[in-house]
């Protein structure tokens, strides 16, 4: 039995967190702001080959609560509003997607 503040035997005390953006593929990079958001969320997008992007907002919980897809049909750096307002306050995780290239991270909404 493990009593508080112990550390059970082969376990480690790991902090387990997401990061506030993480990119899978370095040819697909955003900027997300403003972050903690209320109204609304623009996602800039710098992109390295035109097509459809998709932006995949989803509560801490895992539910999908918002999605959205764009076409773009020139490389660089591409803004995208997402509207949050009928959002519940707390923790989201986005995911925006170009082809196989994807980014990742967390949206605090308030």
């Amino acid at each position: 039995m493990v009593r508080p503040g112990e550390i059970a035997a082969g376990f480690l005390p790991w902090v387990v967190s997401v990061d506030e953006h993480s990119a899978a593929n370095p040819l697909l990079s955003l900027t997300v702001s403003p972050n903690p958001a209320r109204d609304a969320v623009k996602f800039i997008i710098n992109i390295s080959e035109a097509g459809w992007a998709k932006i995949h907002l989803f509560s801490f919980l895992g539910q999908s609560s918002e999605y959205k897809e764009c076409y773009f049909s020139e490389c660089g750096e591409q803004d995208v509003m997402l509207d949050v307002s009928n959002l519940t306050p707390g923790i989201y995780f986005y995911t925006v997607s170009l082809g196989a290239q994807r980014a990742s991270g967390k949206l605090v909404v308030e």
